[in-house]
């Protein structure tokens, strides 16, 4: 049934309609075919519609199975600019809300883009030549933060002059088959015509119309196989949503969803600065000291303020782990991280493998100074928060973003080097009790679940009652106390030097957010670890593994974590 009304004064020409059919084809997720999905599979192909589904199941019958039966088409110059989900419930109903948004304002409005290294197409000989030079005429400074201030800049200076940054314009589209052969092709097409202009002879005519048809047909080239390439990537077993993503970027429509509002008591913000602003207090003020009672703030300050040395008790694998960086350990650590996304300071994981052993020597001093002397970069320390919608929530409620840190790479190669480490230290000494299993390797979700399987088959099996309580912590990484933390690390009996780089790793913390590409002003952060920091999950479940330690204390209780 199609329900659709139209007013007499409105000029309606992109047909768009949801539909309930009943018919099944692949064409929209389904494993079969039915004479329903025949009739509509000519429809489509004969009114050049397309369907928008992703392939996810949209109907769940009497008989606990999930099927395809509703579709929802659009014409071929609308479709690029869709996008189709479904709600993961049925509210009520046996079929799930399909939300269908279509992105018709331009993203210029409300995002800014940034310019970052193409470290895709980086001079790495120059570069490290460059790393070279800067590097014997830049002295090593003795204060952690200064000479990090120097090694950032060193690498800056020859990145700016051996790698190339995007260049983003306000109108031009993200056409994936444009290049650089293109571009210089019409630069010569456009002087042609210019030249023609000027002098307006038969010769130059004829010049402009080969300029100009050996640009359209380069185009005409680039475009057909910038499709095939498109259409070889797809197959039976390929996913739609991949599927839609490359045909987004294949039309050129904008990748990047942009915060375009919020919805405060006060009233609604829709200008990214004020966004970014409302988001950094907001962020700021969670992890405050006020939201905790007197005496956690007393017990913060307290353990803050002790000094640590050296314990004449200390074990072997404790003074192991407080022992010198290396070279070998650095290039260990190097070689596991992947991606390319910069922080604050724009140096991404490529630069720091392209440099040359002159510079990764200073840097793996520069990692030993800040062991020696307790004080973790202050630069390293602030981190760019991007806003992520959680998944499911309300894009206008401020409470529906999870705080992303962009944190610099150097930084969190330093802060993976001690995490391995301190895991390390940890299982060795077996110090994490085996209830824990969130962020550990090799162990997840499925380990509690087979936990809670066994035990409610213990239940069954010997006639007893078995309570299942599940608790969710709200912004958990956002309120763990450092002095919870540095606490338990000194019940491990923890080398001072260990100790005294995650007490600076966690205090003095601040933060500024990134809203489309508009920064906020930079906002302390009282409490919690950096989601985004490799050193972060380790030290989230070393402050859990005092309450499970808790739990275990009473009998008859089992827990998993």
């Amino acid at each position: 049934v199609i329900c659709l009304y139209i007013p007499p004064d409105q000029h309606f020409t992109t047909n768009d309609i949801m539909q309930a059919t009943s018919g099944l084809s692949p064409i929209w997720g389904s494993t079969t075919v039915n004479s329903r999905g025949k009739h509509i599979e000519n429809v489509i192909l004969s009114s050049n519609l397309i369907s928008l589904n992703n392939g996810s199941a949209t109907h769940f019958s009497t008989f606990s199975t999930f099927s395809h039966v509703d579709v929802t088409l659009c014409t071929d110059t609308l479709a690029a600019k869709c996008e189709w989900n479904i709600l993961d419930y049925l509210h009520g109903s046996d079929h799930f809300p399909i939300i269908l948004k279509v992105h018709s304002e331009p993203i210029n409005k409300y995002y800014k883009p940034k310019n970052i290294f193409k470290t895709d197409h980086a001079d790495w000989v120059k570069f490290q030549k460059l790393c070279r030079d800067k590097c014997d005429k830049s002295p090593t400074a003795v204060n952690p933060n200064q000479e990090t201030a120097r090694i950032t800049k060193i690498i800056r200076s020859a990145a700016n002059v051996s790698i190339l940054q995007t260049n983003h314009s306000k109108t031009s589209k993200n056409i994936p088959w444009w290049n650089k052969q293109l571009a210089s092709l019409r630069t010569k097409k456009q002087t042609a015509w210019y030249d023609y202009k000027r002098c307006r002879t038969q010769e130059k005519l004829i010049c402009f119309k080969k300029a100009n048809a050996y640009f359209r047909r380069s185009v005409k080239q680039a475009k057909r196989k910038c499709l095939e390439d498109f259409t070889l990537k797809i197959n039976p077993s390929s996913n739609p949503r991949q599927i839609w993503a490359d045909l987004k970027k294949l039309a050129g429509s904008p990748t990047t969803s942009a915060i375009r509002c919020l919805n405060l008591p006060s009233g609604h913000l829709t200008n990214p600065l004020d966004i970014a602003e409302e988001f950094v207090n907001h962020f700021s003020n969670n992890s405050s000291d006020n939201n905790f009672s007197t005496q956690f703030q007393a017990l913060k300050s307290s353990t803050l303020s002790e000094n640590t040395s050296m314990s004449p008790s200390m074990s072997p694998s404790a003074k192991q782990i407080d022992s010198s960086v290396q070279l070998v350990e650095f290039e260990y650590a190097l070689s596991g991280v992947s991606g390319k996304t910069p922080g604050l300071d724009k140096i991404s994981y490529p630069m720091i493998k392209n440099m040359p052993i002159e510079l990764k020597q200073r840097i793996v001093k520069l990692y030993n100074k800040i062991l020696d002397t307790g004080i973790y970069p202050q630069f390293w320390k602030t981190s760019g928060v991007i806003p992520i919608l959680k998944p499911n929530k309300v894009s206008t409620d401020i409470d529906s973003y999870r705080p992303i840190s962009l944190l610099p790479c150097l930084g969190k190669l330093f802060e993976k080097i001690i995490a391995n480490r301190l895991s390390w230290f940890a299982q060795r000494n077996k110090l994490m009790t085996p209830n824990q299993v969130g962020y550990k390797r090799s162990q997840g979700t499925l380990d509690v679940l087979l936990h809670l399987d066994l035990s409610i088959c213990n239940a069954l099996s010997s006639r007893n009652h078995l309570s299942i309580l599940s608790l969710d912590f709200n912004k958990a990484f956002d309120k763990i106390g450092a002095h919870i933390v540095l606490r338990q690390l000194k019940n491990w009996k923890i080398g001072p030097k260990i100790f005294n780089f995650v007490k600076s790793f966690l205090t003095n913390r601040k933060l500024k957010v990134n809203v489309n590409g508009f920064f906020s002003s930079t906002l302390p952060l009282s409490n919690g670890t950096p989601q985004g920091s490799p050193l972060s999950t380790f030290l989230f479940i070393t402050a859990f593994d005092e309450i499970s330690r808790i739990i275990n204390t009473h009998k008859g209780i089992e827990h998993q974590m």
